[in-house]
């Protein structure tokens, strides 16, 4: 027996009007208070059509129309609040504390980098839309076509500014964040007011290399943009281009200008073989130098071990 033979003759009429408008509650921000008008409604109708009838014969069949009229304002109302959460974008509290030219300590073991940097990352905007447009080989590419599939990894995410950069300013809401120390992300996402972080950001409290790992044994997908937040040897930013880059990826990276020396680095991006794309040695007033490579035996000074209480991944 179909829906429409379960449902009295006046249900049939009336019905639509109810589901009309529950799907009118979702346009409006004050869905909550106009499901719970409409679920009243329509309880107080079944009601009166019991009445109607004179009997109790259909209790059966008024039950089950009401159950599907409630089950339709729930799902109307979690969609609802899906896309509102969706909407929220990712927020750091430590955004408005960056400055020109110079670093802020956000935790024991991070800084906010000088706004120059985030100013750097808005490259990838330029050259991705280049490569979307041009594809690698010259022809039309379509496989950034769909903003909801794109995927993006920021490397050394720290207080989250970067997170917030790739998020807001770039356009991608599916990103993995890692840092090796979770403690100045969670003072400036997680446990402060103006911080939000919708459920397509994620975080790792984990070192690039420990992350890797996981990501191999997981299988997961590859990523669009990797952004880099600490200086790196070149050997380790071909590495993540040729294995987590999917095809027209970019990386930007704070490359060190000679093998594991840490006191200068030049900011480059690279495509998914590792081809130079973009360099910069200063960026506007401020010369290119990020903390270490923590995971590096060469990692000397205040950022690296011993002084930090990092430890750096068996083999």
């Amino acid at each position: 027996m179909t829906m429409a033979n379960n449902i009295p003759r006046r249900s049939i009429f009336f019905l639509p009007i109810i589901i009309g408008a529950t799907t009118t509650a979702t346009m409006f921000p004050s869905v909550s208070t106009a499901a719970a008008s409409v679920a009243s409604v329509a309880s107080s109708f079944v009601e009166q059509t019991k009445n109607d009838n004179g009997s109790n014969s259909n209790n059966d069949d008024d039950d089950s129309n009401n159950k599907w009229i409630t089950h339709r304002l729930e799902e109307e109302t979690k969609i609802e609040d899906q896309q509102q959460q969706q909407q929220r974008p990712f927020v750091s509290a430590a955004f408005s504390r960056k400055e020109y030219t110079n670093s802020i300590v956000a935790s024991r073991d991070t800084n906010i980098s000088p706004f120059e940097v985030y100013d750097t990352i808005l490259q990838l905007k330029t050259k991705q839309r280049q490569v979307e447009v041009t594809g690698d080989n010259g022809s039309s590419s379509s496989s950034n076509d769909n903003d909801k599939n794109l995927r993006a990894l920021d490397v050394g995410a720290g207080a989250g500014v970067s997170t917030q950069v790739i998020y807001q300013q770039l356009g991608y809401i599916n990103i993995d964040a890692i840092d090796w120390s979770g403690d100045a992300w969670n003072t400036n996402v997680i446990e402060n007011d103006i911080g939000y972080c919708p459920s397509t950001v994620k975080f790792y409290e984990l070192d690039d290399e420990r992350f890797v790992e996981q990501w191999k044994q997981k299988e997961d997908d590859k990523y669009d943009i990797i952004v880099f937040n600490f200086a790196v040897n070149r050997s380790k930013a071909l590495y993540f281009c040729q294995n987590l880059l999917k095809k027209d990826g970019l990386l930007l990276a704070p490359i060190n200008a000679q093998q594991d020396y840490w006191l200068k680095q030049t900011y480059q991006l690279l495509d998914t073989d590792g081809n130079l794309l973009w360099s910069a040695i200063d960026v506007g007033a401020w010369s290119v130098q990020f903390q270490p490579d923590v995971t590096q035996d060469t990692c000397q000074g205040i950022w690296c071990m011993p002084y930090n209480g990092f430890k750096k991944l068996g083999r």
